[in-house]
């Protein structure tokens, strides 16, 4: 893909995650109860180190704010990252210019080793090209710290909805023209591997009916495997 087709998806991308409508759904939009659970597992009086990757509105970035967790959250939308400032500024949540920050996936601003749990819910398949998205998931284990967890959810191509254009190998387009990077799951679980990570929890692998049509999201927990 040229560099001009990129930055007419970029356009297009930016122009839909910044539109009002989407960021009032997200913002809106309640926090799961199946992470809620996740995060039950750990002792939140720690002050464990959180990385939101894809933050959004800052449903889950506020939520684990509120619940005593050092979090940090980066998005690639200015609109949604302002949401989640502002969101953060009501709970009185300190250094919010220098934990939420604007980034893709694919180039993190943040330190090697530098997190417990890095929690990436519903982003990484929102990848331009098969190269970004496997790229994404090296910034999210380089981030991690040697015995850090990484919660992953994701969308796959094990369901396709007909609505889904296919333009490239794993690269579908949305109805609202956005580009859409799908893997399976077992194509996922090959790529963790191959960068030394093991799936010690599989959540699940089930289809979801979003706005545009069905999806279907596998969710797993992922640490790094010890020689």
């Amino acid at each position: 893909m040229s560099r001009a087709e990129v930055y007419k998806y970029e356009v297009n991308s930016d122009d839909y995650w910044n539109s009002a409508h989407v960021i009032d759904f997200f913002s809106n939009t309640k926090v799961k109860d199946y992470i809620k659970d996740f995060f039950g597992n750990y002792d939140s009086g720690k002050h464990l180190k959180v990385a939101d990757l894809g933050c959004g509105a800052g449903r889950y970035t506020i939520w684990l704010a509120q619940n005593g967790y050092d979090v940090y959250a980066c998005d690639a939308s200015e609109g949604m990252l302002n949401k989640t400032k502002e969101g953060l500024e009501k709970i009185g949540y300190r250094d919010i210019e220098r934990k939420i920050l604007k980034s893709r996936l694919n180039q993190l601003a943040f330190d090697d080793e530098m997190f417990d749990i890095v929690l990436t819910n519903g982003v990484i398949h929102n990848a331009f090209t098969c190269e970004e998205y496997k790229q994404c998931l090296k910034e999210c284990v380089r981030i991690l710290k040697t015995t850090g967890v990484l919660y992953l959810s994701v969308f796959t191509s094990d369901t396709v909805d007909e609505k889904l254009e296919k333009v490239e190998e794993h690269v579908y387009l949305t109805p609202d023209g956005l580009r859409m990077v799908l893997f399976n799951k077992e194509e996922i679980i090959q790529m963790l591997s191959d960068l030394n990570y093991q799936m010690i929890e599989e959540c699940a692998l089930y289809d979801i009916q979003v706005e545009t049509g069905v999806r279907s999201l596998f969710r797993a927990i992922y640490q790094k495997r010890i020689h």
